[in-house]
């Protein structure tokens, strides 16, 4: 997981651009660009091995118990699973409004130059 901070610095690149009124400059664009690609490459890519391999290791037989009947593991499991699973769905999201908000903007700049 300690890989996915690659796309970090082009977000803190992004807030920096914006924050000091260079939003509609190229070097803001190709960021964008770079760091939603990067983002959808490095963070979503993966998702489906990751899932596939929590699915091999997990049992998700809710309704087994475990046989030694040790019902803090078997909590500790089923949390293990949840905690592994929320930063995929928060990746999922940040994923679609990346891509949306780059789709937007591609559509956006094309109608405004057809305009010129």
């Amino acid at each position: 997981f300690l890989s996915t901070e690659l796309t970090g610095p082009f977000n803190v690149i992004r807030k920096i651009l914006h924050g000091t009124g260079n939003k509609e400059s190229k070097a803001y664009i190709y960021n964008g660009m770079v760091f939603t690609v990067l983002f959808v490459l490095w963070r979503i890519g993966p998702m489906p091995a990751l899932i596939s391999a929590l699915l091999q290791v997990y049992d998700l037989g809710f309704s087994k118990m475990p046989s030694s009947y040790d019902l803090y593991a078997f909590a500790l499991f089923r949390l293990g699973l949840v905690l592994t699973l929320l930063p995929m769905l928060f990746n999922l999201f940040w994923g679609y409004q990346l891509v949306s908000g780059l789709i937007r903007f591609m559509t956006h700049r094309r109608t405004k130059k057809k305009r010129r």
